[in-house]
């Protein structure tokens, strides 16, 4: 499939700080409130991942920790799992490794997280693919003007739970954008509550409101 235009991870703090020592699978699971089967579907599609075999069980550094949460995080924008992993065969396949891309905060604890090469070079394979992210802040021209205001109508009455890349796409703007909202946001006569990480609702506004 060809590549999507990914938004640049930058860590949010919505998950735990990464641990100073390799975690197996079930420890990652949890970590995402995801099933077996969804873990390793993620895994297979994150070839920089390895693991460390150990006995009957495969651990996973800090560093490839901060790859799964990358992957968590695109997912929960509305991203798949192959447009992910096609980003990273974009870059394989020669796009510029050298586009800007934020690393995680500095930690708090006494041992800080440098991350690897393998882990930077991930986060350097999406970023690739965003080389115009620039230009994705100022709202995409809409053909239609009034689309905006009928998407979130049916989102409002329908009672409809949208992802924050579905927000972005509804307002013409880019995630990043919508990642700085107030909230609520009103927008168009309509309140954009968001209610959980990358997840928002839609309410008409009373008159008054506006």
């Amino acid at each position: 499939m060809e590549s999507v235009n990914l938004p640049k991870y930058v860590p949010d703090g919505a998950l735990p700080e990464i641990p100073d020592y390799p975690v197996d699978g079930e420890w990652l699971r949890r970590r995402y409130r995801i099933s077996k089967a969804a873990f390793h579907n993620r895994k297979n599609a994150l070839p920089s991942v390895t693991g460390i075999k150990q006995g009957k069980r495969v651990l996973f550094t800090p560093e490839e920790v901060f790859v799964f949460d990358a992957m968590d995080w695109y997912i929960d924008q509305g991203f798949t799992l192959d447009e992910v992993a096609a980003a990273q065969k974009t870059f394989t396949n020669g796009q510029d490794p050298d586009a800007a891309v934020e690393t995680p905060p500095a930690r708090s604890s006494h041992t800080d997280l440098a991350l690897s090469p393998q882990a930077d070079r991930f986060a350097r394979d999406l970023a690739a693919v965003v080389a115009k992210a620039v230009e994705q802040l100022a709202p995409r021209p809409q053909l239609d003007p009034l689309r905006p205001m009928r998407l979130l109508d049916e989102a409002a009455e329908k009672d409809y739970v949208l992802s924050t890349a579905m927000v972005a796409n509804i307002l013409g703007f880019s995630v990043q954008t919508v990642h700085s909202f107030s909230n609520p946001e009103h927008r168009h006569g309509f309140a954009l509550t968001k209610i959980d990480r990358g997840k928002w609702t839609v309410k008409r506004l009373k008159q008054g409101q506006r």
